[in-house]
């Protein structure tokens, strides 16, 4: 599971409509600042570089804070697109706020995409709760296995299924947290274009199947903020095993790691670095949960394959008041095995970006970046920073 980001791509016929909408959430926000400021609470954790810093945001109140964004596109395979996501914040135990962040789209051909992820952390910290669940019935593209496939040879189909992930951990250690992962799904596959792959059922999953794994979770986490770190580490390792006997089709092993390091550069710039690895090994995997690139800038759905390595670097800054921009650049490699990952065949990206902050210590940014990769691009909309 990804560090708790949700993170909307548009397509390309979606980008205008969507950079209205945001830019009139934030027009509507910049213009009530003062108004929409809660009052202001002193934080559990006061944060160090608050001194380098020219402007403040007071903290949520206990009773929490909730701020939506409206969804308008379009884009063939769906036709209009019409929905809403938000983001509510409050303390239920933690010095930390806990967080959750709900999305719901509708399409005019009566297509769906729902789900909600929950960041809660309890019990001053100690504990820390990290789950998605997610139901999809929705028109994606296939277009084969392996980071050099052909754009000419997408093949389109209708992806249903529904998903749970679910990590639980302990701080047993200073910073160190460990703890369980649990993840179940169930996945169909409808309106399969006819002549290709999917429909000669010639690659794992193409008939969909259900599965479920579960397996074990390390953290070191010594931000100083979950949604805006500025400073401080936060690693991970998970190892998710997938078996039949817990009543999946599959078995194989996926293994996710992943290094993010925060340098604060004063005048409340902030230089993020961040490296992920995703390794699948074993049987057979599904398509649809290969490892994809995992970059700004590329369609989700272009590249998959068994194992991935990508780094990204962001440069973020603070403009005037809550409004931010941040520039990053990074690149990534997919692999059928993980000695072919020589990183000689590398899909670069770049692009920028800018943040509103809605309120409270945590820094929570509603994100609008656009990427561009090798021949592709991208627009994104979030709560919350990338990595």
């Amino acid at each position: 599971m990804n560090p708790p980001t949700m993170r909307r791509r548009c397509w390309p016929a979606t980008a205008v409509w969507t950079i209205a909408a945001v830019a009139a959430v934030l027009a509507a926000g910049a213009a009530s600042t003062a108004a929409a400021a809660a009052p202001a609470e002193e934080p559990a954790v006061a944060p160090a570089y608050e001194d380098d810093l020219d402007w403040q945001v007071a903290a949520p109140p206990r009773a929490g804070w909730l701020f939506v964004l409206p969804v308008i596109g379009y884009a063939p395979e769906t036709g209009f697109v019409f929905g809403a996501s938000a983001a509510y914040q409050r303390h239920v135990g933690g010095a930390r706020s806990s967080t959750a962040l709900p999305v719901a789209l509708l399409t005019s051909k009566q297509q769906l995409m729902l789900s909600l992820l929950a960041d809660a952390w309890l019990d001053r910290d100690r504990w820390h709760l990290l789950a998605v669940l997610a139901y999809r019935n929705f028109p994606t593209l296939f277009y084969g296995i392996g980071d050099r496939t052909a754009a000419a040879s997408e093949e389109r189909f209708t992806d249903r299924s529904a998903a749970l992930q679910v990590e639980l951990t302990r701080r047993c250690l200073g910073s160190l947290y460990a703890g369980v992962a649990l993840e179940a799904s169930r996945t169909r596959l409808r309106e399969i274009a006819p002549g290709g792959l999917l429909e000669a059922g010639a690659v794992p999953g193409a008939g969909g199947g259900e599965l479920r794994g579960a397996g074990a979770v390390v953290a070191w986490d010594t931000r100083d903020a979950v949604q805006y770190p500025t400073r401080g580490w936060f690693n991970r390792l998970v190892v998710t095993r997938f078996i039949d006997a817990l009543g999946g089709g599959y078995q194989f092993t996926a293994t996710e790691a992943s290094l993010a390091r925060y340098l604060p550069l004063g005048g409340g710039s902030v230089l993020a670095i961040g490296a992920q690895g995703s390794f699948q090994n074993g049987g057979d995997v599904p398509f649809y949960r290969l490892n994809r690139l995992g970059l700004r800038g590329y369609f989700e759905e272009r590249h998959r394959d068994r194992h991935a390595v990508r780094a990204q670097i962001e440069l973020r800054s603070q403009l005037w008041r809550r409004l931010g921009a941040v520039l990053f650049v990074g690149g990534g490699e997919l692999a059928a095995a993980v000695d072919r990952l020589r990183l000689d065949e590398t899909s670069p990206m770049a692009g920028g970006g800018l943040r509103f902050n809605v309120g409270g210590e945590q820094r929570a940014n509603l994100a609008l970046d656009i990427g561009f990769g090798d021949g592709d691009q991208g627009v994104y909309v979030s709560f919350a920073e990338a990595f």
